[in-house]
């Protein structure tokens, strides 16, 4: 409430540096006092205790002679009940709340005629913890408004204004936060124009779908505002999406208190998954996922009974049908209570490619990707496809964390001093060679282009150069190549395409496997190709050969998100011509099989 315009200043540029440090990625949150959003409010199951500050508490030894006099506001109902320090005057008191006046080894305890049992108990159990923090010598008294008992000694001297009437209940306030009943709303923020533009989307009915990857998007459900932005959004859509989000406020003329959160896709909670349209949501996410919340309390049960029986296919379906957000809920609990690690316990109850596939499915992504390249390179050969498969579609965000988590937990050759690039970099040098070796390091740089925008004209001249470089020439300037596919973004290279094939009745892919070989195509190949084509490519490989190739499966489908995985269906279905769920369930068999096929269950 009393925040200069320095301290909020300040904090939001501290926060802009924390998510450059960051990678860009963390969720960020804008709250206001006194209009807390349900979430912030979640995450302080005793209540919130708001205080003036700037004066010593004097938690355990207590000198009353020394100690302020305040009085908290108790408000709020059922779990959402906040405690605010406010001003010991009788205008802040009404008959709808509860107060305490704190006076150090003295407190009192004032029910409005008109408060809520919940505010009553929440005001019981703050003046016991005031108690416990003090070491017991508190003295608590508990008065209702028209209790005889109230005295100027125990009350009202305490209070500026003196004894009087106070206000009603209805003047107190309305219990729970005012919702501004308006219809939802979904503007896009999208610089493809060369320039950002704001425009409005859609009203009402707002489902999932009119979300894009490689815009920004501002999401008002009412009663708090998202700032969404795609993962192939451009830096500077990223970077503004929260500020537009802060402008449309006051644009909009919607209250500047309400909450406003700014989320990078991949990182959606079930908070925010819930506001959209069912019809969409559920679909995309698969009927039994659980956006709208499921409680996680019977899953922990299902796991507890099944993880050491002869029969986990209940567990396995619990499992499968979870959100990332509702697994670390899961994965939570199970270390709260058993104070062992869920994937440790997993592990020691299942064997081969369901515990890989368990492992890998509760592991956090990025760990999953650092552990795939260090088994791809560790011992004799490497795994040139799995390397491909995690470098070639992570953003560079997730490239610079991924080096920061492969050289904390992974070396595959030691180096007599580690070069500045880092561990992973070491590797990949002393693993592999030539070309693919150059567009590797070049990626680990984290520097290719990622914006939506396309330079047609630049994108032109790239065609004609390619051409000139490869096919329309004899031998193949492979420096080229190189850089240009590690260096421009999937939007660029598709531009490109449509140039070289309107000048030269070819494509870049033709281009890519006449003009190069090996590992080298692969790479150049994965790059400049949709990662739900490829990946639908990589499991019918897995699935089709004469044995199945059962890490290649697992990584094409467990290190994607649910909607990617569901983009992936539909790209496999569209190809091959036969639902992914038939082939997979087909090629595998056992509980693994359960668990991989229900994870292509989306309906």
């Amino acid at each position: 409430t009393y925040t200069t315009q320095d301290e909020a200043g300040t904090a939001a540029y501290k926060t802009v540096e924390l998510d450059d440090f960051l990678g860009g990625d963390p969720i960020q949150h804008r709250e206001v006092q006194g209009h807390e959003s349900g979430l912030f409010l979640s995450y302080f199951p005793e209540g919130i205790r708001i205080l003036e500050g700037g004066v010593e508490t004097g938690f355990r030894h207590v000198e009353p002679k020394k100690y302020m006099t305040r009085l908290l506001h108790v408000k709020g109902r059922v779990n959402n009940i906040s405690i605010m320090q406010v001003p010991a005057e009788r205008d802040v008191l009404n008959s709808g709340d509860v107060f305490i006046l704190d006076r150090g080894l003295d407190i009192t305890i004032w029910c409005g005629k008109e408060s809520s049992g919940f505010e009553r108990s929440r005001a019981g159990q703050v003046c016991q913890a005031i108690r416990n923090e003090r070491g017991g010598k508190v003295h608590i008294q508990n008065y209702s408004e028209t209790s005889p008992d109230i005295t100027d000694e125990n009350w009202w001297s305490h209070i500026q204004g003196g004894k009087g009437p106070v206000k009603s209940s209805s003047e107190g306030g309305e219990d729970t936060d005012t919702q501004f009943l308006i219809k939802k709303k979904l503007l896009r923020l999208s610089d493809v124009s060369g320039k950002l533009e704001f425009k409005l989307v859609a009203t009402g009915k707002i489902t999932r779908s009119l979300l894009d990857s490689k815009d920004a998007f501002i999401f008002d459900v009412g009663s708090e505002v998202f700032a969404w932005a795609g993962r192939s959004a451009s830096a500077s859509e990223k970077k503004h999406c929260l500020q537009y989000a802060m402008n449309y406020l006051n644009e909009f003329k919607r209250p500047a208190w309400l909450p406003v959160c700014r989320i990078i896709e991949g990182g959606e909670n079930e908070v925010f998954e819930s506001f959209f349209d069912r019809d969409t949501a559920i679909s995309r996410l698969g009927a039994k996922l659980g956006v709208l919340g499921i409680d996680t309390t019977d899953d922990l049960e299902t796991i507890e009974k099944h993880l050491t029986a002869k029969n986990k296919e209940p567990m396995l379906e619990a499992l499968a049908h979870r959100s990332p957000q509702q697994l670390t809920k899961i994965i939570t609990a199970w270390e709260a209570k058993h104070k062992t690690k869920l994937i440790d316990e997993i592990s020691k109850n299942t064997s081969g490619n369901l515990r890989d596939a368990l492992i890998a499915y509760l592991e956090p992504p990025l760990e999953f990707k650092a552990r795939s390249l260090y088994l791809a390179m560790k011992g004799w050969g490497t795994n040139a496809n799995a390397v491909i498969d995690v470098l070639a579609f992570s953003s560079n965000s997730e490239i610079q964390q991924l080096r920061k988590i492969y050289e904390a937990k992974y070396v595959v050759h030691k180096a007599p001093k580690l070069p500045e690039q880092g561990q992973l970099w070491f590797d990949v040098q002393e693993e592999v060679g030539g070309n693919f070796r150059a567009v590797l390091h070049q990626l680990l740089k984290a520097e290719r282009d990622e914006s939506t925008s396309v330079n047609q004209e630049l994108a032109e001249q790239e065609a004609h150069a390619l051409y000139h470089k490869g096919e329309g020439r004899w031998g193949t300037d492979t420096e080229f190549f190189n850089q240009l596919f590690s260096s421009r973004s999937p939007n660029h290279l598709r531009a490109l395409n449509e140039h070289y094939k309107k000048h030269y009745n070819s494509s870049v892919i033709k281009a890519i496997r006449g003009e190069t070989s090996g590992t080298h195509r692969e790479l150049l190949l994965a790059l400049c190709t949709n990662y739900d084509d490829w990946f639908a490519d990589r499991v019918n490989q897995a699935i089709k050969g004469v044995t199945t190739n059962d890490k290649a499966l697992i990584y094409s489908l467990l290190s994607h998100d649910v909607y990617e995985r569901k983009e992936i269906a539909d790209a496999y279905e569209k190809k091959f011509k036969k639902p992914i769920y038939q082939d997979v369930f087909t090629a595998l068999s056992g509980e693994y099989r359960k668990f991989m096929s229900e994870l292509l269950k989306f309906e």
